[in-house]
C-alpha cells in the first residue's frame, strides 16, 4: 500500500486494526496510531512536505502545535534538538547493525 490509500477498517484489536485497502484489495494488520480519519495531503504548491510531516498533520501535530509547546510548556528540548542534529555515516550504521548482530533486512 501507498502512503495516503484510504482503507476499510475491518476489526480492532487493543492498539492494532484490521484493514483492508479499497483501491488494492489487500488486507493486513498495523498500529492504529498509523492511521488517521482525516484526509491527508501536501498544501497546494508545496514541495517540501515530507511523509513523516504528513503523518504528524494527519495526527494534528503540526508547526503551530510544535510552536506552541515550545513557547508556553516550559519544558526544554534541547536533548531532542541534540538527538535529532546528529548524522550517524552509513559505515557507522553498518558497524553497529553487524557489532549488535541486527538483520538489516536486505
Amino acid at each position: 500500500m501507498a502512503y495516503g490509500d484510504p482503507v476499510t477498517v475491518l476489526r480492532e484489536q487493543g492498539a492494532w486494526v484490521e484493514i483492508r485497502s479499497a483501491s488494492r484489495s489487500i488486507s493486513g494488520w498495523m498500529k492504529s496510531a498509523g492511521l488517521s480519519s482525516r484526509r491527508i495531503t501536501a498544501g497546494s504548491g508545496s514541495t517540501s512536505t515530507s511523509a513523516n510531516e504528513l503523518a504528524l498533520a494527519g495526527k494534528g501535530f503540526n508547526e503551530e502545535v510544535e510552536k506552541s509547546y515550545q513557547d508556553g510548556s516550559g519544558l526544554d528540548y534541547s536533548a531532542v534538538n541534540a538527538m535529532e542534529a546528529l548524522e550517524i555515516s552509513e559505515d557507522d550504521l553498518y558497524a553497529f547493525l553487524e557489532e549488535g548482530r541486527l538483520v538489516t533486512g536486505e
